[in-house]
């Protein structure tokens, strides 16, 4: 009889430690900012499942939503919020309720219309997008953590949903590996493959083949694979790279060089080659001052004159 309590704990142990048992599911959004006008926000914001489940539909959402390319997401978004618009059955009738403070929405409801989301757009997946969609929640954060464990994604990325970032992310990791497709969806052969992967990659951006060296355009080509270039990051990247390629002039104008016309065309013309970019800023640090040019011809003359 003493076996079954400790049998029992045992049990109770494992089930507590599992991941999916302890994890607290959060919404694809900010819970940070204030929600208590929005009743659905507030109640995803609070309610671990209700969260859960807004991640399942975002699972299948993304996927479609990477099937149809850029010239589709308006279309698909378009469509998702009409069909927003039956949430609003969920939301309680209060006449109490302020303009502040919204009236609460009933979980269970909000699961029901969402889950019946789900599989509607369900039904336009097949093939490798469909077997992504049907997959564990669990399972589809874990694959985003091991694609920031690999290497492929950065840090604070597991949130369940596949963006951008994370698709790019993947169609590197299918290259990188040879796998059969490189479309940034993830077949039930490429996530038990991926998460069996133990090798860690050294570089923070995916790399070419795990066994050459990055040259300077595949680094940059990592780097602008992680900005999301649909918001202000990538003009700080573009000024930064900018800046950074035209350092030569810059310096060349701050000392104010007699020939910094000629380190401006090297500069152009040649620094992408990195031998050009050397010799502009080479230039730049040698040349003559202006007002050093100027104080040598004043004392050649005063020699020329006495």
């Amino acid at each position: 009889m003493r076996r079954v309590p400790l049998l029992a704990a045992v049990l109770l142990c494992s089930v507590w430690s599992h991941p999916s048992f302890a994890r607290n599911y959060k919404p694809d959004f900010d819970c940070s900012v204030d929600h208590t006008n929005n009743s659905i926000a507030t109640l995803l914001c609070e309610n671990s499942e209700a969260a859960k489940h807004e991640l399942m539909f975002d699972q299948t959402y993304y996927v479609l939503r990477q099937i149809y390319g850029k010239k589709g997401w308006k279309k698909l978004k378009q469509e998702a919020i009409e069909d927003d618009k039956i949430f609003q059955e969920c939301i309680e009738n209060n006449s109490e309720t302020t303009a502040v403070v919204a009236p609460q929405a009933d979980p269970t409801c909000y699961i029901t219309h969402i889950d019946e989301l789900t599989e509607k757009y369900k039904t336009r997946l097949s093939g490798a997008a469909l077997e992504e969609a049907n997959r564990d929640i669990d399972e589809h954060i874990n694959i985003q953590q091991k694609l920031i464990d690999l290497g492929y994604l950065p840090l604070k990325t597991d949130d369940g949903v596949y963006g951008e970032s994370t698709r790019i992310a993947i169609q590197k990791w299918q290259k990188d590996l040879n796998r059969p497709r490189h479309d940034g969806i993830v077949s039930d052969s490429d996530a038990q493959i991926l998460l069996s992967d133990t090798k860690p990659i050294t570089s923070n951006f995916p790399q070419k083949t795990r066994h050459e060296s990055r040259s300077i355009w595949d680094t940059l080509d990592g780097l602008f694979s992680y900005i999301n270039t649909s918001g202000w990051s990538l003009w700080i990247v573009i000024i930064v790279i900018i800046s950074w390629y035209l350092l030569p002039t810059s310096i060349a104008i701050n000392r104010k060089c007699r020939n910094i016309l000629a380190v401006f065309v090297i500069n152009v013309l040649f620094g992408w080659t990195l031998l050009g970019w050397v010799i502009a800023l080479l230039m730049a640090l040698i040349f003559e001052k202006r007002s050093d040019y100027n104080l040598r011809m004043q004392a050649m003359r005063k020699i020329a004159d006495s």
